[in-house]
């Protein structure tokens, strides 16, 4: 006597991949991860906090008395004197290598963040902290489960 269990709809998995391969990495979602990240960076930096949620170091009193000449405030530390470091971020993405970018478009702005980083200062506030990541992490989540439960 003998059992037999037959697989069926094995040729269907074939096809089953090739719809999550082609779903899975596509611009929109990853222009929508780098956009977020950019929005958790500007919040934070709007309520001047660094990366991991310390408030910024005050300006020096030299910089300060400049700032309040030009009528900006010199007792908030904003990281927007002009506008322009913050205004020169942008977000792209490349679906060919799975990866979404938030950057600076011009060496200007970037010195600029570097300075603020590594500066006597030390404002680090171009990254995101383990709150944001995971917030990250989550729609990227999100979205391999929907392109799973789609390529049924």
């Amino acid at each position: 006597m003998s059992l037999y269990v037959r697989m069926e709809g094995i040729d269907k998995l074939g096809d089953f991949f090739v719809n999550v391969k082609e779903n899975l990495v596509n611009r929109k979602t990853l222009d929508s991860m780098a956009e977020a990240a950019k929005r958790l960076v500007f919040e934070r930096t709007a309520a001047a906090r660094d990366v991991h949620g310390a408030p910024f170091k005050p300006y020096s009193k030299q910089y300060r008395k400049a700032r309040e000449k030009r009528g900006l405030s010199g007792a908030r530390v904003d990281l927007k004197s002009t506008g322009e470091m913050l205004g020169d971020i942008s977000t792209g993405s490349n679906p060919d290598r799975g990866l979404s970018t938030v950057s600076f478009n011009d060496g200007k702005s970037a010195f600029k963040a570097i300075s603020h980083h590594e500066g006597r200062a030390r404002r680090e506030f171009f990254g995101l902290d383990a709150s944001g990541q995971e917030d990250i992490e989550r729609m990227l989540e999100e979205h391999v489960s929907e392109v799973i439960k789609d390529a049924h």
